[in-house]
């Protein structure tokens, strides 16, 4: 099985999620950044699994661009869909707001996997908003690891579970 993980991110939790991923995906698996690259052979690969950050309500455009460029071979494949972000109560929303309708409906797994704010290459008006999130939450990173493992498993492409510490 070859799977295929499309992203975008801002500061590189995308892209640590990413990371985590590879980690338990069962057979060949290419990464691609979409800010790097937007054309790609997808008829190689069994599975599509494309993901990106949310920033003011919206996926990296660069993800945007390489879903336009690139659907129709997307709908030909499994696809599963993800999304990192601070808040999840928005998720839905941020599905229906960013991603194309025949793409939501052809998806066999959608996520929410958490969030990390590790502060560089933060501009002045995103650190002031990160230190009113930090006094709430108290916490710079949490990702969803069952989340991922739902994730994963809905694609049938799982080669392990993640325990309790990690």
């Amino acid at each position: 099985m070859r799977t295929l993980i499309v992203y975008g991110t801002k500061h590189g939790a995308t892209k640590k999620v990413v990371d985590m991923l590879k980690e338990k995906i069962a057979g060949e698996v290419s990464i691609v950044n979409a800010k790097e690259k937007t054309e790609c052979d997808i008829k190689s690969f069994d599975v599509v699994i494309i993901g990106s950050s949310i920033y003011i309500g919206a996926i990296r455009k660069e993800v945007k661009k390489f879903i336009r460029s690139n659907l129709e071979e997307i709908l030909s494949r499994k696809i599963g869909l993800f999304l990192v972000s601070g808040g999840s109560e928005e998720i839905e929303s941020y599905y229906k707001k960013n991603f194309p309708e025949e793409l939501l409906k052809k998806a066999k797994a959608k996520g929410y996997f958490g969030f990390s704010y590790d502060g560089e290459g933060y501009n002045a008006m995103e650190r002031m908003v990160l230190k009113e999130i930090a006094k709430k939450a108290m916490v710079k990173e949490k990702f969803e690891k069952k989340n991922m493992d739902d994730f994963l498993n809905s694609l049938q492409i799982n080669e392990g579970t993640y325990n309790e510490e990690g």
